[in-house]
């Protein structure tokens, strides 16, 4: 209460919602005791549980223009476009192989000619070449992307810090601030950098490689689909847990 009086908030300070997963009965709980503890330091929040869809929804309609993520992501999404389109394009240019192969076995078994494998044969190479060099390009632009995160990430943390009363400061400790600094900051790099671009890229994937096996292979769809209700249980079963 003391440092708050210092920081200028002598009648406690209120930070608003604080949203928790209303499905993680463990995340509930924390949230439970964070609140306690802070209304006894003079901080009150104001618990909200939430589904998850719910919670994804607001989120991407910006409802919380604060939350650092959504933030963070609105700013740079023309280069997070960019970069999550290029690793499409190349798992497009992925499916193109497996696609090719299958066909040239159909062919090879009904007969065929050599001009045709050759022409599949280039027509497969080339879809390799276009994927190593559409990887490359979107590896080159995540990784510019991250830096340049990281550094604004630095840059917003050392003005926060400087803004705050010197004793505030000096009560965190050094590794607390070398912490938050370094890998923290590197963490939420690295998912910006790899976790968004690979998780679009591979909803892309599944919904394509679906899609094709609908139009070419029905029973092949119909087979890939089958575990899925007895995944998805097991999977909202195992996250309440982690």
């Amino acid at each position: 209460k003391a440092l708050l009086v210092e920081a200028g908030y002598p009648n406690g300070l209120d930070l608003g919602d604080y949203i928790v997963v209303a499905a993680n009965p463990l995340d509930v709980a924390c949230a439970q005791i964070l609140q306690q503890q802070w209304q006894a330091a003079g901080i009150t929040v104001k618990l909200v549980p939430m589904e998850t869809a719910p919670l994804l929804a607001k989120w991407a309609s910006g409802d919380w223009p604060t939350l650092l993520s959504v933030a963070l992501l609105r700013k740079h999404s023309r280069t997070l476009a960019g970069v999550t389109g290029l690793h499409t394009l190349a798992a497009l240019a992925g499916l193109v192989g497996p696609l090719l192969v299958g066909r040239l076995v159909d062919d090879l078994s009904g007969g065929t000619t050599v001009a045709h494998v050759d022409r599949t044969a280039l027509v497969l190479v080339t879809a390799v070449v276009a994927q190593a060099v559409l990887v490359r390009y979107a590896q080159r632009n995540a990784r510019i992307y991250g830096e340049s995160l990281f550094a604004e990430l630095r840059e917003d943390f050392v003005d926060t810090v400087t803004g705050l009363p010197l004793s505030t400061v000096e009560s965190a400790g050094t590794g607390d601030l070398v912490g938050r600094t370094t890998n923290d900051v590197d963490r939420i790099q690295y998912a910006a950098r790899f976790g968004v671009p690979r998780v679009l890229v591979a909803v892309v994937t599944i919904v394509f490689t679906l899609a094709a096996s609908f139009v070419l292979a029905p029973q092949v769809a119909v087979i890939m689909l089958a575990p899925v209700p007895l995944v998805v249980p097991v999977v909202r079963w195992y996250l309440k847990r982690a």
